[in-house]
């Protein structure tokens, strides 16, 4: 189960456990169905033991963050948003196919847009998209 503290560190190139859930989850952020993607990852979340924790742990964070920004409430999707990026900083991208650089600096101009202009004159045509291309392996090993 996702648990907080020290995890093992990767070992070789990070594999999903469940590519399927992993795809069912993207595909769920990029059609801004951000609590259901909260929801798939935290099922991979609770069954990872390694590093690949924070990695999911910072997806969920993201997208219950874009599900704040959605509703309107700057806060929330600030603190949320922020804890995502501090997760996902140690990743390399492409990891697990994801496209994490695009991702981090997609939450990085959603940040800088919501600190400009508040929650209720956010440009919503902001929101990333989640590159996501299993075939493409992983970043350096």
């Amino acid at each position: 189960m996702g648990r907080k503290g020290p995890k093992p560190p990767l070992a070789g190139r990070p594999v999903a456990r469940d590519p399927q859930a992993l795809a069912t989850a993207v595909r769920q952020f990029n059609s801004w169905r951000f609590w259901d993607c909260h929801e798939t990852l935290e099922e991979l979340w609770q069954q990872e033991e390694t590093a690949l924790a924070d990695l999911y742990q910072g997806l969920i964070k993201a997208a219950a963050g874009f599900h704040h920004l959605l509703r309107r409430n700057g806060r929330g999707a600030r603190l949320l948003l922020s804890g995502a990026l501090a997760l996902l900083q140690p990743f390399p991208s492409p990891c697990l196919g994801l496209d994490l650089q695009g991702l981090r600096q997609g939450i990085q101009r959603c940040l800088q847009e919501l600190e400009a202009q508040g929650p209720h004159r956010f440009d919503l045509s902001l929101l990333p998209t989640l590159h996501y291309r299993p075939e493409a392996g992983d970043g350096p090993p």
